[in-house]
């Protein structure tokens, strides 16, 4: 800002405090009088926005001593402290999404920094991809439930409909092994309505009478 006199808006990290800060040059014509310098302290309430919105948690880190030291963020303490232990390993975060685990539930994280390269504080937005799939387990479980239930009526939908298509066959057979024993007078009901079976077993209830 000073070497170009245009006013700017960046982040500045200040006795463990992130601020939001904008900068702008005084001056009369071209004579510079001096610099108008606006901060404002990122709070709680404002991440807890951004998450309600987003869906994702929000951290912001101070970087410097290459070290990741939490300064507000939207994660309880033992998601920070898995959080701090995950990047421990980490010396350089990459530009683009990168997976951690944290207390053994899987995350996707974003780096953005604060400054000019993240050498002092950078944010961090993370999102738990075992919750953002659970919904869909949950649809896959209940369509698999349904598709069994479906396939076990349906099951058993047939066997009922097999006994009663093969009463009237089992009835004949019943039939003819007493005739062929010389029983004539079985309790023979002859199958109605018009099709082969009911043809079959009226004639075969006539013959039996005969």
């Amino acid at each position: 800002t000073m070497h170009t006199q245009q006013p700017k808006t960046g982040y500045w990290l200040r006795d463990g405090k992130i601020y939001q800060v904008a900068v702008a040059p005084l001056g009369n014509r071209d004579q510079l009088a001096g610099y108008l310098v606006l901060g404002l302290a990122i709070a709680q309430s404002q991440l807890q926005n951004v998450k309600r919105v987003s869906d994702s948690d929000l951290v912001m880190l101070d970087t410097s001593g290459g070290k990741y030291t939490p300064i507000i963020a939207t994660l309880d303490a033992q998601r920070l402290v898995q959080l701090t232990q995950a990047l421990a390993g980490r010396p350089v975060l990459p530009n683009n999404g990168f997976n951690l685990n944290l207390g053994g539930e899987h995350w996707l994280a974003y780096a953005a920094p604060l400054d000019t390269g993240g050498s002092t504080s950078i944010a961090l937005t993370l999102t738990s991809l075992d919750q953002a799939m659970g919904g869909f387990r949950a649809i896959l479980f209940a369509l698999f439930g349904a598709a069994l239930l479906g396939l076990l009526l349906a099951m058993a939908l047939s066997l009922w409909l097999s006994r009663q298509v093969a009463k009237p066959l089992r009835n004949l057979a019943h039939a003819a092994q007493a005739a062929a024993r010389g029983d004539y007078q079985l309790d023979f009901k002859a199958t109605k309505g018009g099709g082969e079976i009911g043809q079959v077993s009226r004639a075969f209830d006539s013959l039996l009478s005969d």
